[in-house]
């Protein structure tokens, strides 16, 4: 519903049918209100907005032509009064397509105009609507950049688009891994609608939702046997060498008698948990060494000689999987168990001191310190023998 006052705009290229003046049975003039009405049209082609333009001629004609014995202040309140009997309705308003047909229906109301020589006659008017934009149809996605950062497990995902009139959201942005799918929504931003959308910016877009897989990352290993033989190969000869080298310090009349492999200790982050590292490898051995000195227990004077076993580990972490299938960590990084436990074989010096091993002395307080203490955040496999 639409009540003008006097407007002075103009139409270009509209069309409009309207009704003529006509005598009454009572000898009163009607006087058409629909005389020189246009609609104009504004926005794009399915969007359109219908809106009434009237330089209420109707109006001026009548203080013209029947009121030459009032005074101006007169004419002006009854020019008011005429604009104010008058009410507009254009059906449709909004949501208007090229070559629609919107229709002006004009209501009166002559219950003030009784003492005058003219009566208001409603009716109503057609116009076409033309000139209305074209919306531009848009894949929001196209100027979308969808990346993925880190390493599987624990990958996110990253969004970026130059056009600020659009905003994303993905059903998951964190703890990704490749073969995942991530459904990204695009929409108007704010609390835009898609018709204020297409009203403000002239576009239309052609889809909402696109998912995307998530693929060529990175993947910290969840498991020993996802670590290729070859690096496995890799890893305990530098374990091997690392331990040999460190007992090779050992004083005279100490050495090392045989190092053998026993399994692996294997921890894996929780999936609630992302802490540094993701994943260590323990590679876990049993250390016989050949032991000269006083025997713990003995007389203290006398040098024995003997075998002495004690457990000990090498450890590596951030073991990853490439997209290629093979596998990297950084070999040099591995660290040898830094716990010391004392031997049943030292000297004298004024007192009895006992030399010291790196390791543990049963597989248990090794268990212990390396996967027990840790279980709260980290999985495990075990495969010491």
């Amino acid at each position: 519903m639409m009540k003008m006052k006097k407007m002075q705009m103009a139409l270009a290229g509209v069309t409009a049918a309207v009704l003529c003046v006509a005598a009454t049975g009572c000898g009163k003039e009607s006087v058409d209100v629909t005389k020189d009405i246009s609609v104009t049209f504004d926005g794009f082609d399915g969007q359109g907005i219908a809106e009434l333009d009237s330089d209420y001629s109707w109006a001026e004609d009548i203080l013209k032509n029947y009121c030459d014995d009032l005074s101006s202040s007169e004419k002006l309140d009854l020019y008011d009064e005429l604009c104010d009997a008058v009410t507009y309705k254009l059906s449709p308003e909004e949501g208007i397509s090229n070559g629609d047909e919107v229709t002006v229906k004009a209501e009166v109301d002559n219950s003030k105009l009784k003492d005058y020589k003219f009566e208001l006659a409603g009716g109503s008017a057609k116009f076409t609507a033309k000139g209305l934009e074209e919306v531009e149809q848009v894949d929001p996605f196209d100027d979308l950049t969808v990346t993925f950062d880190g390493f599987a497990p624990n990958a996110t995902l990253n969004m970026s688009s130059s056009d600020g009139s659009l905003e994303f959201t993905a059903d998951k942005e964190s703890g990704l891994s490749n073969g995942d799918t991530v459904t990204i929504t695009a929409k108007p931003y704010g609390s835009m609608s898609a018709e204020e959308y297409t009203q403000t910016y002239g576009k239309e877009l052609t889809e909402t939702e696109k998912t995307y897989t998530v693929e060529g990352l990175s993947a910290y290993a969840v498991a020993v046997d996802e670590i290729p033989q070859d690096m496995q190969d890799k890893m305990l000869k530098q374990a091997d060498d690392s331990i040999q080298a460190s007992c090779a310090s050992w004083s005279e009349g100490n050495s090392l008698k045989e190092a053998r492999f026993l399994g692996y200790y294997f921890l894996i982050s929780k999936p609630d948990f992302a802490q540094s590292p993701y994943n260590e490898l323990y590679c876990v051995y049993q250390i016989t060494a050949n032991m000269t000195g006083l025997k713990r227990g003995g007389d203290g004077e006398t040098q024995e000689t003997g075998e002495e076993t004690y457990y000990t580990f090498y450890r590596y972490s951030d073991i990853m999987l490439l997209e290629d299938g093979t596998c990297t960590t950084d070999l040099s990084s591995g660290e040898l168990c830094s716990n010391t436990i004392e031997s049943d074989y030292g000297y004298w010096d004024f007192i009895a001191t006992f030399y010291t091993f790196h390791g543990y002395k049963d597989l248990d307080s090794l268990f212990n310190d390396c996967v027990t203490q840790k279980i709260g955040e980290y999985n495990y496999e075990n495969t010491v023998q």
